[in-house]
Formats: structure tokens, C-alpha cells, sequence
């Protein structure tokens, strides 16, 4: 149980939990499974959604039942695997720049002290995707925006300003303030500096998320997770 502690401790006091150098582990598998359990909650209005798609460019698509049941089942495996193999590598990667940063601000570290500030952020990100998953399969909307893209208006929800401001709600400022907690206790420096990282590392991301939007795949390209 002792364990587990940190696991909503990190929530409110984050110092503390990364002082102590909290368990990796746990925050990792119950991210991962939350994040599992957010898809499949939502997996029903996102294969609609796609399906609905499939019918504008293919009219001749089989009605059948048992197609479109194999449809679905398909596009669940598929996303599984996705989130299976993505979730590890994002912290790994987000883990990577951290690390790589922090010694620019007078940060003295292992790459282990980024992993366990990013996984301990991803937590809180799940714990965030997941309440947003309950809350569409409930009301049935989906994609659901809980972030600032709610102010955009519809014929602009595939905008570049959409996307970026689709990044922006709670609990994704609640991780960075996680990360910037951990990476300034990890790292032996004070806040201002962790916090000034993991912003300016968070806006580079927006900025290329801005791009992508731009000469991405045209309007199909949507932020269908959270």
C-alpha cells in the first residue's frame, strides 16, 4: 500500500513524492492500464467516427452487421497495439530530451531521474484521459473537447489553432507542473529552471503540432485521444 502512496500524493505534493524517488513501476503500469481502459471505453464513437469517414469516400462499404463488427474489432487490435508500443516509447523519448536539456540549465542528472519525473507526468495524463473517456461515452460526443479548443468554432476544429489549443486543459498543465517538480528535486536545481524547461520543451511541441496541422493530411488529420 506503502507503494502505491505516491500514486495520488504526486497529485498535490510532487516534491515530495520525487524527494523520497518514488517507485517507477507502478505509475508506469497503472498509466499504461488506464490508458488501455480510456480506449476501450471509447473505442465504440472513435470506429463510428471512422466508419462514418470510410462511407464518405467508399458509399459501397458493406452495411453488414457482422463486416462492420469485424471493422471494429480490427481497428480495437489495432489501437491497442498502438497505445501498447506508443505509451513506453513517448516516456522513453520525452525521457531522452529531458535529460538532454536539463545540463543546459545547470542540471546534474541520470536519465533515470527524467524517466521517473516523465512517467510520474504520464500518470496524471492518464488519469486525465481516462475521466474524458468516461465523460464521452456517457454523453455519446466524441471527439470531446474538455481543453480550449471547445472555444474554436466548428468550421474551424481542424485549424492549426484547434490542435494546439486541444493540448491545452487540465490535466496537461497539471503534468508539467509534475514533470517541472520532479526534474528540479531529480536534477538538484530550483523550480524556475525545471519549470522553464519543461515550457519551453511543451511549446516546441505545439509549434510542431502547428506544422504538422499545416501540411499534414488535410482535414482528415483529427486528435481522436486525449
Amino acid at each position: 500500500m506503502e507503494a502505491l502512496k505516491s500514486l495520488w500524493q504526486v497529485f498535490y505534493e510532487p516534491d515530495r513524492v520525487f524527494e523520497e524517488r518514488a517507485s517507477f513501476l507502478w505509475p508506469f503500469l497503472l498509466g499504461l492500464l488506464l490508458t488501455v481502459l480510456a480506449l476501450w471505453l471509447a473505442m465504440p464513437l472513435i470506429s463510428q467516427l471512422q466508419l462514418e469517414k470510410l462511407k464518405e469516400t467508399m458509399p459501397q462499404l458493406s452495411e453488414d452487421p457482422a463486416h462492420l463488427a469485424a471493422f471494429r474489432h480490427r481497428m480495437f487490435l489495432f489501437s491497442l497495439l498502438s497505445v501498447i508500443v506508443i505509451y513506453p516509447l513517448k516516456i522513453l523519448l520525452q525521457g531522452l530530451v529531458f535529460h538532454g536539456v536539463m545540463p543546459l540549465v545547470g542540471g546534474e542528472g541520470e536519465y533515470g531521474h527524467a524517466l521517473l519525473a516523465v512517467v510520474y507526468g504520464s500518470w496524471i495524463s492518464a488519469v486525465g484521459n481516462l475521466l474524458k473517456a468516461v465523460i464521452s461515452r456517457l454523453t455519446g460526443i466524441f471527439p470531446l473537447h474538455l481543453d480550449l479548443a471547445a472555444l474554436v468554432p466548428a468550421d474551424a476544429a481542424n485549424s492549426p489553432l484547434a490542435h494546439v489549443l486541444s493540448q491545452i486543459d487540465l490535466f496537461t498543465l497539471w503534468s508539467l507542473w509534475v514533470v517541472g517538480t520532479g526534474l528540479a528535486v531529480l536534477y538538484n536545481t530550483d523550480r524556475r529552471k525545471g519549470y522553464t524547461v519543461v515550457l519551453g520543451v511543451w511549446v516546441v511541441y505545439l509549434l510542431l503540432l502547428a506544422l504538422l496541422a499545416v501540411f499534414g493530411p488535410g482535414k482528415n488529420f483529427a486528435r481522436l485521444g486525449g
